[in-house]
């Protein structure tokens, strides 16, 4: 829970650096391919995350290895999470600042959980859907959990739209089971 907090303050600060949305895409896109490049690198992420290894030689190898490649602003940035040993929680803050700069375009981000993998088109249905009654412009993700059984559980923002099977399964369990208590005593 920290960790996400501290990863929210960091996007917001880094989404406060301009106000200019196509410079912020920019960042956004600088550091998808950054984050992606650095999972990709464990090594890497072991000598930055490692608390032995001392901070000039971090320092040296991160600006020799990113000066010369990544936007200064974002170099500066990504060099204060390095000195604050905050660097681990990169993925976290890109998340966060995905989130923000979708918020400051009017986008929300959505978490549609299925059951089973839906077909293109069903995803692109179900989205119009979802935008039509929200009002909302979505950052649609799917994901597939076959516990849900059936159905489907929508999550924008901090809203959560459930209609699995499984949770009307377990609400139909329930009130049987309070039925059957009331049968009992009657």
């Amino acid at each position: 829970m920290a960790e996400e907090i501290i990863s929210k303050r960091y996007a917001k600060s880094l989404i406060s650096v301009t106000s200019n949305i196509e410079e912020l895409e920019k960042f956004r896109d600088e550091l998808i391919v950054l984050n992606e490049a650095i999972m990709q690198l464990p090594k890497f992420r072991s000598l930055v995350n490692n608390p032995g290894i001392a901070e000039s030689i971090k320092h040296d190898i991160f600006k020799r290895t990113f000066k010369s490649i990544l936007d200064p602003r974002i170099y500066n940035f990504l060099f204060i999470i390095l000195k604050r040993r905050r660097f681990k929680l990169l993925p976290m803050i890109l998340k966060e600042f995905k989130i923000e700069l979708d918020t400051l375009m009017g986008r929300h981000l959505a978490e549609f959980t299925t059951a089973i993998a839906l077909r293109q088109t069903h995803k692109e249905e179900i989205v119009k859907k979802i935008e039509a009654m929200t009002g909302y412009k979505l950052d649609p993700e799917f994901y597939v959990d076959p516990e849900i059984l059936g159905g489907i559980f929508i999550k924008i923002d901090d809203t959560a739209i459930d209609a699995r099977v499984s949770r009307s399964i377990s609400e139909i369990r329930r009130s049987l089971m309070e039925n059957k208590k009331l049968l009992e005593h009657i």
